[in-house]
């Protein structure tokens, strides 16, 4: 029986249709969660294995997951700050209340596998929170829950997500409207993304299926 669950709960994974639609349903129906079991100074083999050790967890709490890419900033304002690119696990938790079990779940793997924080949004708010997983983490620091905002489809920020097709989401609070109308740049940190050159530097840097015609705007 075990196996046959296991079984069902793999196929449902990795054959779930990745479409922008499908994740606004469950991070309205479900309590959802982000994490990775990659850090940036590993190997790909390395990253690999406890990504596939982290799968098995979700697993075996009875949970489903959906493949996302992660752009994320390692080791934030530090001397070692580093922007990566890493396989994540959007996970698919309960409907309705849960009592906290899966940010519990996810706290304590973000913490097991050295991250600097998870992301987490329950099934009644409609905003999402950063938690901070690592003792030594400046932002956010550990324990500690920043707000991230609603999720916003086809959009991109420091921190953000694309799903394996090359969609990109986010859960930020606010946004401004820099130089693309159909793939608009959002952050909370307005002045620092008001910068025309990080904005175009950011655009080039997705892949060729993300990029939209480009029509400029004023600043």
């Amino acid at each position: 029986m075990s196996n046959l669950k296991d079984s069902i709960l793999k196929t449902l994974s990795e054959s779930a249709n990745h479409s922008l639609g499908r994740v606004l349903f469950h991070t309205i129906n479900s309590n959802i969660a982000v994490l990775t079991g990659h850090r940036g100074n590993l190997t790909v083999d390395e990253n690999n294995r406890r990504n596939d050790e982290l799968k098995q967890k979700i697993r075996d709490a009875g949970y489903g997951y959906l493949r996302v890419k992660g752009n994320y900033t390692e080791n934030k304002d530090t001397p070692d700050e580093k922007k990566v690119k890493e396989d994540s696990l959007l996970v698919i938790g309960d409907r309705g209340r849960d009592d906290g079990k899966l940010l519990s779940m996810v706290k304590k793997w973000g913490e097991e596998y050295d991250q600097d924080s998870i992301l987490h949004k329950s099934h009644d708010s409609e905003e999402a929170f950063l938690h901070g997983t690592s003792k030594l983490g400046t932002w956010p620091k550990y324990g500690e829950a920043k707000p991230m905002g609603k999720f916003h489809p086809n959009r991109i920020s420091e921190f953000y997500s694309t799903l394996m097709g090359g969609k990109p989401f986010v859960f930020l609070r606010e946004f401004v409207d820099l130089t693309k109308p159909d793939l608009v740049f959002i952050s909370d940190q307005p002045n620092y993304w008001r910068s025309k050159e990080r904005a175009e530097q950011l655009y080039n840097g997705l892949t060729p299926s993300n990029k939209m015609i480009e029509k400029e705007k004023s600043l």
